[in-house]
């Protein structure tokens, strides 16, 4: 049986509640309705017999992110909803071409937050029927009809060694560059094709006059008690990690040391993405170059050849006039092949 919505997610701690939200309302509402992770192995019948009426994606930029999301999943379909989850933008995010869609993405339905969104998607070329005002749906469980989804503070605090008796501020960090070395951003400007290297660097000043705030208004206000959602990309934060330790070290009551309970606690819940990389080989932001693995699309792929001609190590082939297809044993990862294809056929699969 056809399902009628395939819902995909990239980062569970982003996405993942918000699209149980969606997922129990459209079943309320008589849809039949799964949720996958966008880099699972493959459902062949997502394909065929289970194929879904619409696809509900995290985020589409472009025609490679399509690749990504609908024909490596489902193959091709013709209702793509965006649900957009990167809409706080600052001024020169807003003016580049990297938020406001290029290629067959404007085609998709672009789930817009407010007005602004929807009227700078419209200025950039999208339909106003392809540019929805929702409101941001991470806020739906604020609906008194999901009212008791979620754990109440006594129970967080619980769980978590949390003091319920303080006022819990939480901040959710978007830094997602700051622990990255100079290396990986040359080689995510590289993949890109943007320069990167002037966002980082704004990413690690913001968050080190970030922590340096927080441990500046943690002193002064000892009722309060920080909660630090760190960003999905945020593997590794020693300036983080320091800021903790040293209010653990300094305190003198036990209270104190349990201060920096939840950011070492929000250090310690990000295992998911290490056992990915160690385990099962897999890097869902497409940044280790030695999990990357390079697919030809054959429905963009015109057999043109050009892609083997540039391979160095000839680890394509195929027939003229008909798709190729790439040996990932011969593959060194290059990208050669994709900074050749004219028609978009060559995508990044972690």
């Amino acid at each position: 049986m056809a399902l009628d919505f395939l819902i995909l997610y990239e980062h569970t701690v982003r996405e993942y509640e918000s699209d149980l939200l969606l997922k129990l309302e459209l079943e309320r509402r008589g849809y039949t309705v799964r949720i996958r992770q966008l880099l699972d192995t493959k459902d062949l019948r997502l394909f065929g017999k289970d194929k879904p009426e619409v696809l509900v994606a995290s985020c589409m930029y472009d025609n490679e992110a399509i690749n990504s999301h609908v024909y490596n999943n489902i193959g091709k379909c013709n209702k793509i909803v965006n649900l957009h989850w990167e809409q706080m933008l600052s001024d020169t995010q807003e003016e580049g071409d990297w938020f406001n869609m290029n290629g067959n993405a404007k085609r998709c339905v672009q789930t817009c937050w407010g007005k602004r969104t929807a009227a700078r998607l419209q200025a950039h070329g999208m339909d106003a029927k392809n540019t929805p005002v929702t409101g941001a749906v991470m806020m739906d469980f604020l609906r008194p009809e999901f009212d008791g989804y979620f754990k109440d503070k006594e129970t967080l605090c619980r769980e978590f060694g949390l003091d319920p008796a303080k006022q819990l501020h939480l901040y959710i960090s978007s830094f997602g560059y700051a622990s990255m070395n100079d290396d990986e951003v040359a080689e995510l400007s590289k993949m890109a094709g943007t320069d990167f290297t002037g966002f980082a660097k704004t990413n690690r000043v913001s968050m080190q006059e970030t922590l340096r705030w927080f441990d500046e208004y943690l002193g002064a206000h000892p009722e309060v008690e920080l909660v630090y959602r760190r960003h999905p990309s945020e593997w590794n934060s020693p300036a983080l990690e320091e800021l903790a330790k040293m209010i653990q070290s300094m305190a003198l009551c036990g209270l104190g040391k349990s201060a920096p309970l939840p950011v070492l606690s929000t250090l310690a819940t990000f295992r998911d993405e290490y056992v990915e990389h160690i385990v099962d080989k897999r890097c869902r932001a497409k940044q280790c170059t030695a999990l990357r693995r390079y697919v030809i699309n054959p429905a963009f792929c015109k057999g043109c050849s050009k892609c083997a001609r540039n391979c160095p190590v000839n680890a394509i082939s195929g027939v003229v006039k008909k798709p190729y297809t790439i040996d990932s044993n011969k593959c060194i990862k290059c990208g050669a092949c994709k900074e050749n294809c004219a028609f978009d056929a060559i995508y990044i699969e972690a």
